[in-house]
């Protein structure tokens, strides 16, 4: 059946599927550091020692030298905030950066902070609608930035989720103009998404989806060179009407929110027998095994 590549083609945007070594980890995090810091006037040593369970890390200033060793490259940013901020040199925020490091640092003993958590979760489906669907790379970047300073190691990544659906969709057979129409502009995607609205402030040009895909390629690459691991939308259930042109046998309900619908597969045999094998497929197929699905 047709509906078996549904959810394989979710996310067909490839990276590398090799975790990425120690020496890369360290360069990304330096970088991270460089960012938000700029050129340090200290000397500054980074290493890797990744253990199962908790991120962790310990600090340690000798010789003006500071040494951070952690688990992961969030840790190691992590580690340098912390740094940072307990001894009163800096501050990373939304609304922009202030690092003041002297010259010289004194001697500090041994620090060590272990996470409580396993994971550490950021964002929601809402959070990416209103301005953050318009956010650019050096926008990303900057957030990205800050979620590996703060220690976020688990980050919902939705950027691009329209443009695979819409090659899905073509896929099965829908026109353009049937798929077109069925999107709402970018301020709205949460409620589209979670099924509450469709066709306003549509349709998204194939240069919007061309431009997200793109761009998702370079969040999902940097989150996980960092070690985060990013999660990924699945199938929700909800597609256009014109579904029903391919598929007349098919059972779908209406949802509805204020004055406008969207439709849901519902007990759909197709769909249900295929979902387990769909959701097989798009995890080994897409995306390496350090990004996780939601749906």
């Amino acid at each position: 059946m047709r509906f078996s590549i549904f959810l394989a083609l979710l996310f067909p945007l490839s990276l590398a599927a090799q975790t990425p070594n120690n020496n890369d980890v360290i360069q990304q995090s330096h970088r991270v550091i460089e960012r938000f810091a700029g050129k340090l006037p200290i000397e500054l040593a980074l290493s890797l020692d990744k253990q199962d369970g908790c991120d962790r890390f310990t600090s340690t200033v000798q010789n003006g030298k500071l040494t951070i060793r952690a688990s992961s490259g969030v840790a190691l940013c992590r580690g340098f905030y912390d740094y940072v901020k307990r001894n009163d040199q800096g501050l990373c925020s939304w609304s922009g950066n202030r690092v003041a490091l002297p010259a010289v640092l004194p001697d500090q003993g041994t620090r060590q902070v272990v996470s409580p958590f396993k994971y550490h979760y950021n964002f929601n489906v809402v959070t990416y609608g209103y301005t953050m669907p318009y956010w650019d790379w050096a926008r990303w970047e900057s957030e990205i930035d800050w979620m590996a300073l703060h220690g976020v190691d688990m980050p919902l990544a939705l950027v691009a989720t329209e443009a695979i659906a819409a090659r899905v969709w073509h896929r099965l057979g829908l026109t353009d103009d049937e798929i077109s129409t069925y999107f709402v502009g970018p301020a709205h995607f949460p409620w589209m998404r979670m099924g509450n609205i469709s066709q306003i402030d549509g349709p998204l040009p194939a240069q919007w989806h061309d431009g997200q895909v793109e761009l998702q390629h370079k969040i999902l690459g940097r989150m996980t060179s960092l070690g985060m691991h990013p999660i990924c939308p699945g199938f929700a259930g909800f597609v256009p009407k014109s579904l029903a042109r391919l598929y007349p046998d098919i059972k779908l309900i209406e949802t509805s929110w204020c004055f406008s619908q969207l439709d849901a597969i519902a007990r759909s045999t197709a769909v249900q027998q295929n979902r387990a094998d769909v959701h097989r497929g798009m995890g080994t197929r897409i995306w390496q095994k350090r990004i996780l699905y939601c749906r």
